[in-house]
């Protein structure tokens, strides 16, 4: 029975947070949100390790097509320290703005698929053994068919955002 349950639920349940990762893996890359340019009014310098730092800038947001800031907006962390009046091109969502970066939009779309992947998986491999009938199958098999899987396609994933970062894309 519990197979059965599991089988149904967690498809379910990926049907419920998929859409919204997939608008956060687009909106982090820069791919979703209001088009736009940021001019730099601000950084604030935040120690990260040892000898590292990443500077957090945020400035007046310019929409697409408009000469009037329209709020402010905040830049994604970078390592690198842009100059007061330095202009990016931008999709703002809410406060926060991203360049676009096709690295993270293949790393975050690899990230999802992996993570879908072994409560889609699990849940084949219940719907399986509910339809068999197997009650002395143990749960965690469907897991880790799901778990080894996920790692394989998170493994292309990072392969992919490191091309396309090389390449330059």
């Amino acid at each position: 029975m519990w197979f059965g349950v599991l089988a149904v639920g967690m498809p379910l349940a990926l049907w419920l947070v998929l859409p919204f990762l997939w608008r956060q893996t687009l909106s982090m890359s820069g791919f979703a949100g209001e088009p736009g340019t940021v001019v730099v009014g601000s950084c604030e310098e935040v120690h990260v390790e040892r000898d590292s730092y990443q500077y957090t800038c945020s400035g007046a947001f310019f929409p697409d097509g408009s000469a009037v800031p329209a709020g402010t907006a905040t830049l994604r962390p970078s390592y690198e320290h842009p100059a007061e009046g330095t202009r990016f091109t931008v999709r703002r969502n809410g406060s926060t703005a991203a360049t676009k970066s096709t690295p993270e939009l293949v790393l975050g779309t690899g990230f999802m698929v992996a993570l879908a992947t072994i409560p889609a998986l699990a849940a084949c491999y219940f719907a399986v053994m509910a339809v068999l009938g197997r009650p002395g199958t143990r749960y965690a098999t469907g897991f880790l068919i799901g778990l080894f899987t996920a790692s394989a396609i998170w493994a292309l994933a990072l392969l992919g955002g490191l091309v396309t970062w090389i390449v330059g894309a």
